[in-house]
């Protein structure tokens, strides 16, 4: 037997047991919130033609009967569940009430004045007994299941709070109208009906988008701006936020292309796919600065020389190392090819020391495939006269040998440059100097003998075991080296080594836990064994020149931006099973020096030319991996060739000592070390240290391994 049966049989067996009893009214009230005896379709009116009020008798019995004497009574509804209407003439003073089984009510006195348009509430009970037995259930829970789940559900004038998607509310028996409303989703309007005693009324809805995508696809408008209604909204390839069903207006503007327009219709919960078609407002272009040779065949040769004449100063009139800017933005080095966009430009060849030379041009479609060239800058010199206590002492003019003191350079590019004397049994000694055009500096410097070596370490090093290892990834090998760990004197003072700057200090004390390292820079062969990919592909991405300084197997890999790095990394983890990463910059730094073995200005020794490709030697290009001088733990390249990523956020260095650092918490730069081919060989030094934007790439930055054992 059902619930519901159940309760009708219980409701039964309470009417005869109660057939007996004397009904009584009890609890007579007026609700001055219920308008239902003042709401128009139910209102009443007697005889006379005046409103009539109502009361509200609560009972679940039916078939009564009333007497109001000569007053009498309005009307009687026992077509509601749970109670009967009966509407009263104002001023009715006395209710007698007849039942057939439950008995009588003669005379009830009514205890609060009848007034018209008024409702009133009474329950009407047997003996001690209500009426209302438990049983007789007259409302019900309502829930409702709402998707999107932050939608706002009203009941009638009820406001129903939902979590998760999820409310309720307990209701009277009766008809209710619900609302659903969302912004951007089409409302749910509909009605209930709340009568089941047994089971809560369940209202599921989910909610109809009124709005749509556009989605730009991928293709000549990658990178370009995306406006919708003119709000700048990201950049292609995107898809769009949620759009009101109707039409939009798209603009997608890229530099150097014409603006692309379109009216677009949105319709609910789809998706409108655009491939804008960009017309193209650019040429591309080459810009070549003429090289010395082709100075010299018309100048003479400009190359500054010694008193002997022996050799020429290394710092030469060389296209190849002249910097191109264009409208002040610098491009590249020695040749330069690029999409410009249709207009005026103003194109200069720079080098330190030397006079720019500057040309003016104009792009015009015409201009697709023109080579221009530029004059080389022009060499400034002065004059450098060096002196000594010590008689042949070597003289090196920023980190390169030039001769022997005494000395004098008849022709020095102007500008700032480190000089430095050394000789075996004393201190070597540097200073910063100044040289001015058509000026001679002369200079005497004093060294001082040197302490006796303490203990013979470095000597020994060449002869010491370092724990390497082999790995393999696509039939590439590439070799690890282990660094142990250490406590070491991060950075350099400005006050002990003229050639720091500001950037390296202070120095503090930092200590690691051991690591292992990349023997060299990774290679281009080892790039392309892990990306499928070489140096060409690379050197074409973004708007880099796609002059190539170096291509080979055995050549160190460049053009590789911070982002390149990463994604080059989870790939050869993939392929390895094994967890390589960028070094830190502190990690990079102490394995630099050699762990605890040096104390070098370069990776390997104080002459940078040895153990550095750099400006002084590289020629204008990259140079094969591991052919320079290795430090003491046979590490190669970390002075010189390109520059090196590290993992670092770039920043300012604390003076606290510190373990296992790993740099500042943020930031807009990268820290890359070690100096390159293009550099100067200050910046070759193992505490040098620069920053640039994850997402560049440049001819002379590239990376190496770090492996946590």
């Amino acid at each position: 037997m059902s619930l519901k049966n159940i309760f009708l049989v219980l409701c039964v067996f309470a009417v005869s047991v109660l057939s007996a009893q004397k009904l009584q009214i009890t609890n007579f009230r007026l609700d001055d919130t219920d308008q239902s005896a003042n709401r128009p379709g139910s209102e009443v009116f007697d005889i006379d033609d005046n409103p009539c009020a109502l009361l509200r008798l609560q009972t679940v019995a039916k078939g009564f009967t009333l007497d109001m004497g000569t007053i009498g009574y309005c009307e009687i509804d026992e077509s509601r569940i749970g109670e009967i209407w009966i509407w009263l003439r104002p001023r009715t003073r006395f209710i007698t009430i007849h039942h057939p089984q439950l008995g009588s009510l003669v005379r009830y006195e009514i205890p609060v004045p009848i007034e018209s348009k008024r409702t009133y509430y009474a329950d009407l009970i047997a003996g001690e007994v209500k009426v209302l037995v438990s049983e007789a259930v007259t409302e019900q829970y309502v829930k409702f299941y709402v998707e999107p789940k932050d939608a706002l559900v009203t009941l009638d004038d009820n406001v129903i709070t939902l979590h998760d998607g999820y409310g309720y509310k307990m209701m009277r028996f009766g008809e209710y109208d619900y609302r659903v409303d969302l912004a951007d989703y089409h409302p749910n309007i509909g009605k209930i009906t709340v009568n089941d005693p047994d089971h809560a009324h369940e209202v599921r809805i989910s909610l109809k988008p009124a709005f749509g995508w556009v989605e730009v696809e991928r293709g000549i408008a990658d990178g370009a701006a995306v406006y919708i209604d003119n709000r700048l909204v990201g950049k292609a390839p995107l898809k769009s936020h949620n759009l009101s069903s109707g039409s939009h207006r798209v603009k997608v503007i890229k530099e150097k292309y014409a603006p692309w327009e379109q009216t677009v219709t949105i319709q609910d919960a789809q998706t409108v796919l655009l491939s804008p078609q960009l017309t193209a407002q650019f040429s591309r272009v080459t810009f070549v600065v003429r090289s010395d040779s082709d100075l010299r065949q018309n100048e003479g040769n400009p190359h500054p020389e010694l008193v002997s004449g022996s050799q020429p100063h290394p710092e030469l009139v060389s296209g190849s190392q002249a910097e191109i800017y264009i409208n002040d933005q610098r491009y590249g080095i020695g040749k330069v090819i690029e999409n410009l966009a249709y207009g005026q430009y103003v194109v200069e060849a720079r080098l330190a020391g030397h006079i720019t030379t500057t040309r003016r041009i104009e792009i015009t479609p015409d201009s697709e495939g023109q080579v221009f060239e530029l004059q080389p800058p022009t060499p400034v010199y002065g004059r450098l006269q060096i002196e000594s206590n010590v008689p042949d002492a070597t003289v090196l003019l920023d980190g390169l040998e030039v001769g022997q003191v005494p000395l004098q350079l008849r022709q020095v590019l102007i500008g700032q440059h480190i000089l430095t004397l050394q000789r075996q049994g004393y201190k070597t000694e540097t200073k910063q100097i100044n040289i001015d055009e058509n000026a001679t500096v002369s200079i005497s410097i004093e060294l001082a003998k040197a302490e006796p070596e303490r203990n013979q370490q470095n000597k020994q090093n060449a002869d010491r075991q370092v724990l390497v290892k082999e790995y393999k990834v696509n039939g590439v090998s590439f070799t690890m080296v282990q660094v142990e760990g250490g406590t070491f004197m991060m950075g350099e003072d400005m006050n002990t080594d003229k050639m720091a700057y500001k950037n390296e200090g202070p120095v503090h004390q930092v200590t690691l836990n051991t690591f292992m390292i990349g023997e060299t820079e990774v290679t281009q062969a080892l790039w392309r064994a892990v990306m499928g990919t070489g140096i060409r592909e690379q050197a074409m991405k973004g708007s880099s020149s796609t002059l190539l300084h170096g291509e080979g197997d055995n050549l160190p890999m460049y053009y590789v931006n911070y982002e390149d790095c990463q994604a080059f990394i989870r790939k050869l983890n993939s392929l390895t099973g094994l967890s390589f990463r960028l070094p830190t910059e502190a990690e990079w730094e102490y394995a630099a020096r050699g762990g605890q073995q040096s104390a070098y200005k370069y990776a390997g020794g104080d002459v940078a030319t040895n153990v550095a490709w750099c400006q002084e030697n590289a020629d204008g290009t990259t140079h094969p991996v591991a052919q320079k001088r290795p430090n003491e733990l046979t590490i190669y390249d970390m002075s010189g060739n390109v520059w090196e990523w590290c993992q670092d956020w770039y920043g300012p260095y604390s003076s606290a000592a510190q373990t296992n650092p790993r740099g500042a918490s943020g930031g807009a730069f990268r820290v890359f070390r070690g100096g390159s081919w293009y550099g100067n060989v200050r910046r070759c030094r193992v505490t040098s240290r620069q920053g640039n934007a994850p997402s560049d790439r440049s001819s002379d930055l590239g990376f190496r391994l770090v492996l946590v054992p």
